[in-house]
């Protein structure tokens, strides 16, 4: 599933990706969604929807149990980025998080695949 993605040739690409797509997703999810959100709504139903979206759209090709396992870490992953962003009030320090947890599963799946 990740073969044709993890190599190291690729490396430089894909570090530019995981730094656009963090921000933007830090941006539009926990900046917008939740911090929008939260004005009208309570913090907890505000990081529910936005988290179950924000898993959706990470739902790729592979096998059931592999889809469900990446799909409810993103879910999981989604929520403290939202506590790291309403502690903080900042999208950048939940962006910084967000890069950091990428980059550690790139490196894991680097050395164990």
């Amino acid at each position: 599933r990740t073969g044709s993605m993890l190599s190291f040739d690729k490396i430089p690409l894909l570090i530019g990706q995981v730094i656009i797509a963090a921000l933007g997703e830090e941006i539009a999810f926990r900046g917008f969604f939740v911090g929008k959100a939260m004005k009208i709504f309570p913090f907890w139903p505000c990081v529910v929807v936005s988290s179950v979206v924000f898993a959706a759209g990470h739902i790729a090709i592979g096998s059931a149990g592999l889809v469900v396992y990446d799909v409810s870490a993103v879910f999981i992953d989604s929520i403290i980025y939202a506590v790291i962003y309403r502690k903080s009030g900042n999208c950048l320090v939940c962006t910084i998080s967000h890069i950091l947890c990428n980059a550690a599963g790139i490196a894991a799946t680097l050395i164990c695949f």
